[in-house]
């Protein structure tokens, strides 16, 4: 938790955040048992997941499967959670501020077209990051997980950098604008470095 830096204490004070440790995530959120997660490969479920938030208040920490960085895992979903505890304070998530929205979308355009030189396995987890945004229109599991992958980046790396060295560099050059707007988001929020 101390890798979240001042906005992720932040996100944990003002939604006065817990977290929960389970074996798996059916064991929280029985309700998901066997659902695949969108954006995740069919066969598939929340169960290989090693953590979770419920952007609610509260994230699980799963002890099956034990894969990556669990650090990496927990940055990720206390972006999450930060990104939720706008809705307190200005009543939409952050991901849905026009700034967000305007951010992530002009950095869409230059994706596609780079997207075809990078190594399969990072296209592919960019993909998850884009969720089937395109210049013309952001969805809204697109800006969700890009946020999350960006703040966990930098908070000190992103989870899917735990099993795809690259990964944080190629974000970085991919989402330059996105990157820059949640960096001035941390700078207010107490992150002066």
């Amino acid at each position: 938790i101390k890798t979240v830096g001042r906005s992720g204490q932040y996100a944990i004070k003002k939604q006065k955040i817990e977290y929960v440790m389970a074996p798996k995530t059916s064991d929280l959120f029985p309700e998901l048992k066997g659902v695949t997660p969108i954006g995740w490969p069919k066969g598939t479920s929340f169960d290989d997941s090693c953590a979770m938030s419920d952007c609610n208040g509260w994230i699980g920490l799963f002890s099956t499967p034990v894969r990556h960085d669990m650090s990496a895992a927990v940055r990720h979903e206390t972006g999450h959670e930060l990104d939720f505890s706008f809705i307190k304070t200005i009543g939409v998530k952050f991901t849905d501020t026009s700034g967000y929205i305007n951010s992530y979308a002009s950095d869409l355009p230059n994706i596609k077209d780079k997207l075809s030189q990078l190594d399969f396995n990072i296209r592919k987890k960019m993909q998850y990051l884009l969720q089937k945004s395109n210049s013309k229109k952001t969805t809204e599991g697109g800006r969700l997980e890009s946020f999350a992958e960006i703040y966990a980046m930098l908070r000190g790396g992103s989870y899917t950098n735990s099993f795809n060295k690259g990964f944080d560099s190629v974000m970085d050059e991919l989402f330059p604008n996105t990157v820059a707007y949640v960096k001035k988001l941390l700078w207010y929020l107490g992150d002066k470095k």
